[in-house]
């Protein structure tokens, strides 16, 4: 077994992305993707100085997460590794939980499930409480918050520290490098399991990850304020998910009325009120014209 950890980067956290490297390239290959940062000089210094068999490859414009990963993942096929792990740079992962996911894999394979990919219980660094396993039910969601030693299945997990074998990637396919950001993870689980693939999660295992970006309260819920054209590609990507067929109906369905929902919030509550409308407005024009990738004009 030969795993290759791909990590993405985008003006990275230096502090941040050397804890990661540091801990994954001594357990496993290290292939970075940076998406042309502005700190690249300091990225290279950084993997220099943690080793010198850092896999880094430099796009010289930002390709999106998607198209990062799958230049990874075809990386890690030319070095022959059996499996790789996907990271984003804010990332950090322990040596245990990789062993823990390693052996979890192995268990649920030998028990004839057909196992697609499978994830660590994400913790939120910053309070140190755990996210919840999601499961879908039609339009309705199931929170699970998985005891130490608990492993259940997932409608999808995070793509940040899952393991998942190559040969599930030559099955399913490569992520869906076209929706740029947002929704690649959903997209790609959700195909995998209309192929028969099943997802798991495991609180055997543990990463720290930071989810979203800053949080505020709305009407009694807690959402993510995301920048106008962060929340351009979640509109966006969110409709034209719409269109693909292996998306559950349920799921569709409560997607676009927590997104109208969103909207709405982020109408009231954001300081760039005038861009977040007209960004709202071309998000839904160019779903409904099946636009994909970079959002390049400057509105």
């Amino acid at each position: 077994m030969k795993v290759a950890s791909v990590v993405v980067t985008f003006n990275p956290d230096l502090v941040l992305l050397e804890k990661q490297l540091v801990s994954i390239s001594g357990f496993t290959s290290v292939i970075l993707v940076d998406n042309a940062s502005i700190n690249i000089e300091r990225i290279e210094e950084t993997c220099a100085k943690i080793s010198n068999s850092i896999a880094l490859i430099k796009f010289d414009k930002n390709n999106g997460l998607g198209l990062a990963q799958n230049t990874g993942i075809k990386e890690a096929e030319k070095l022959g590794c059996s499996h790789v792990i996907l990271f984003d740079q804010d990332s950090y992962f322990s040596r245990d939980s990789y062993e823990k996911l390693v052996e979890r894999e192995k268990l649920l394979i030998s028990l004839g499930l057909n196992v697609g990919a499978i994830g660590p219980a994400c913790i939120d660094p910053a309070t140190g409480s755990a996210y919840p396993v999601t499961e879908y039910r039609g339009p309705f969601i199931v929170r699970k918050y998985l005891n130490d030693s608990e492993v259940c299945q997932a409608s999808f997990i995070v793509a940040s520290g899952s393991l998942i074998r190559l040969e599930v990637i030559q099955s399913v396919g490569m992520m869906m490098d076209k929706l740029f950001i947002d929704y690649i993870d959903v997209e790609w689980c959700y195909r995998a399991q209309s192929l028969g693939y099943k997802l798991f999660a495991t609180r055997e295992s543990i990463l720290e990850h930071n989810i979203g970006d800053a949080r505020v309260k709305f009407f009694g819920r807690s959402i993510s304020m995301h920048s106008a054209t962060r929340r351009y590609y979640l509109t966006r990507n969110c409709f034209l998910m719409l269109s693909l067929p292996h998306i559950p109906i349920g799921y569709k369905f409560r997607e676009i009325g927590l997104l109208l929902a969103r909207i709405s919030a982020f109408m009231y509550l954001s300081k760039e009120r005038a861009r977040y409308i007209k960004l709202m407005f071309r998000a839904i024009s160019d779903a409904w014209h099946g636009k994909y990738g970079k959002l390049e004009e400057n509105i």
